[in-house]
């Protein structure tokens, strides 16, 4: 099975090399970086993301969920409350 998420991690990165505005593609690495066990990478991944659009909430939720991974609670709190910031800026 780890074999499909490096070869999405290669896929994605390509993707980033010829748009690296790609905030979809981003956080979809940040996802299969998360799915092997690489949080770290998975938070930059998300970084990046968050770089491009910082009000897409569900970017901040995967961040969160690594730093949960990472037994960073504090920092996941942080990411989960923008998160929930966000969401309710719609309304």
């Amino acid at each position: 099975m780890d074999n499909r998420y490096d070869e999405a991690i290669q896929n994605y990165k390509k993707a980033i090399y010829i748009n690296p505005d790609d905030e979809a593609a981003f956080n979809n690495l940040g996802i299969a970086f998360d799915k092997i066990g690489n949080y770290e990478q998975a938070i930059q991944s998300y970084q990046k993301a968050i770089e491009i659009n910082s009000d897409n909430g569900t970017y901040y939720i995967g961040m969160g969920l690594a730093y949960q991974e990472l037994n960073n609670q504090a920092k996941a709190d942080e990411c989960f409350e923008i998160a929930r910031s966000l969401s309710h800026k719609g309304k």
